[in-house]
C-alpha cells in the first residue's frame, strides 16, 4: 500500500514555525525550523529531477538551508543537499576481516558509501522528532550505499539533532548547532571505516585513508564565488583556488582551516562550517594528512546541476556493536567578520 504523506503545521508561541508531515502510520518523516533568519528542513521537499522513479525525498538529509528566505543548497539529485556521506569496509565481498579490530588482510579497494539521503534508487527510513521549537532530531536507518540497491552497512543507524539558533552559549540568531551521531545497532558484527574512502596525493607519495564527510554539503552553484578560510590565529585567506572538476570527477581540493565559508564577492554574504571535532583531528598528520575540509566546484555540468561542494572531513573510529560517535558541526552565515566572531565565542567556550 503506497504511504500517504499529511502536511500539519505547528505555530509556536515564540514565533518559530515547525513543519511537518506524518506517515500512514503517524511517524512524523518531516520537518523545518526556522528562527525567522536560518530555516532548516528535513523532508520538507519533493523533487523529480533526475529520478528513475518519479519524484522522491531525501531521506534524513538536510534538503533546505535557506538564508532570509533564499534557498542556499543544490537539490537536483540525492548526492547532493547536506548530509552524512561515510565510508565503510564492504564485509560482504571476499576478503576477511578481525571482527574487534577491523583489521582487513590483503589489498582491497571495495567500500560502501551510505549516505543519508540514499541514492535515486532507494531511500532510507527516516523519523524526524521534535524536541523543543528550535529543534528537530532526525533517525536514519536502513541506509542505502550510493549507487547500490543494496543495504549497506547493516546495522548503521544516522542521527542529526538540529538546533536553530539563539543557543545558550552562543546568541545569534545567524547559527545552526549540528550534533551527528553514527550508531552501530548490528548485535553481531563491527562497522569499520573504510582504508580506500578516499586518495590523498601530493608530490612524493600516495596515501589512502579513512574519511567520512560530516557533513557533505553541496551548494547553489550561483549563490556563492569565493572559498575562504579562517586560521588558528584568527585570519581569513582567500578566495582560496579550488579544484573545477571538467564533469563529475572527485578530486576535491583539501585544506586545513579553523573554519571555512563559501561567499559572495568579498566575503559579503557567506554560509561558514566549523567544527571543532574536526579541527583537533586533523592535527593528527598520520591519520588524516594534516587536512580537515575538501571543496570543489562543478560547473560543467546539467543545467541546474551545478554546484560547489564543502566536505567536512572527521574520524570515524571502528564501532564494536551497540556503539556510537558523536560530533558537533557549527553551521553560520554573516559576512567574514560576523563568522569570525561567532567562531571566536564557540572556541572561547572550548566547543
Amino acid at each position: 500500500m503506497k504511504n500517504i504523506a499529511i502536511w500539519c503545521f505547528v505555530l509556536v508561541a515564540s514565533g518559530v514555525a515547525i513543519a511537518s508531515v506524518v506517515d500512514v502510520n503517524g511517524n512524523p518523516t518531516s520537518a523545518v525550523v526556522s528562527n525567522g533568519k536560518i530555516s532548516v528542513g528535513v523532508g520538507s521537499i519533493r523533487t523529480p529531477q533526475l529520478s528513475r522513479l518519479g519524484e522522491f525525498d531525501f531521506g534524513g538529509a538536510i534538503d533546505s538551508f535557506k538564508i532570509d528566505g533564499v534557498e542556499m543548497l543544490n537539490q537536483s539529485d540525492a548526492g547532493r543537499v547536506w548530509q552524512h556521506s561515510l565510508f565503510f569496509a564492504n564485509h560482504g565481498l571476499a576478503y576477511s576481516y578481525d571482527q574487534n579490530a577491523c583489521e582487513v588482510s590483503g589489498e582491497h579497494n571495495s567500500q560502501v558509501n551510505p549516505q543519508e539521503a540514499g541514492d535515486d534508487l532507494s531511500r532510507p527510513k527516516a523519523i524526524v522528532y521534535y524536541k523543543d521549537q528550535r529543534t528537530a532530531h532526525i533517525v536514519t536507518k536502513q541506509v542505502p550505499s550510493w549507487a547500490s540497491t543494496a543495504l549497506y552497512p547493516e546495522g548503521l543507524e544516522l542521527q542529526s539533532i538540529i538546533r536553530v539558533g539563539p543557543l545558550p552559549y552562543a546568541p545569534y540568531q545567524e547559527i545552526v548547532e549540528l550534533e551527528y551521531a553514527t550508531v552501530n545497532r548490528n548485535q553481531s558484527n563491527p562497522l569499520c571505516p573504510a582504508r580506500s574512502a578516499i586518495l590523498i596525493k601530493n608530490a612524493t607519495t600516495e596515501k589512502r585513508i579513512k574519511a567520512p564527510f560530516v557533513p557533505a554539503i553541496y551548494f547553489d552553484y550561483n549563490r556563492f564565488s569565493e572559498l575562504w578560510g579562517l586560521n588558528e590565529a584568527g585570519q581569513w585567506s582567500g578566495p582560496l583556488p579550488v579544484y573545477t572538476a571538467a564533469m563529475v570527477e572527485f578530486d576535491p581540493s583539501q585544506y586545513r582551516y579553523r573554519a571555512m565559508a563559501w561567499c559572495q564577492s568579498g566575503g559579503t554574504r557567506c554560509v561558514g562550517i566549523y567544527s571543532k571535532s574536526a579541527w583537533d583531528n586533523s592535527r593528527n598528520a598520520g591519520g588524516y594528512a594534516g587536512f580537515n575540509f575538501a571543496a570543489e566546484n562543478y560547473p560543467n555540468v546539467m543545467p541546474g546541476t551545478q554546484t560547489r561542494s564543502l566536505k567536512v572531513l572527521d574520524y570515524t573510529p571502528v564501532l564494536l556493536p551497540g556503539q556510537e560517535h558523536r560530533r558537533k558541526v557549527f553551521a553560520m552565515t554573516g559576512d567574514l567578520a560576523k563568522l569570525k566572531e561567532m567562531v571566536s565565542t564557540l572556541v572561547a567556550q572550548g566547543l
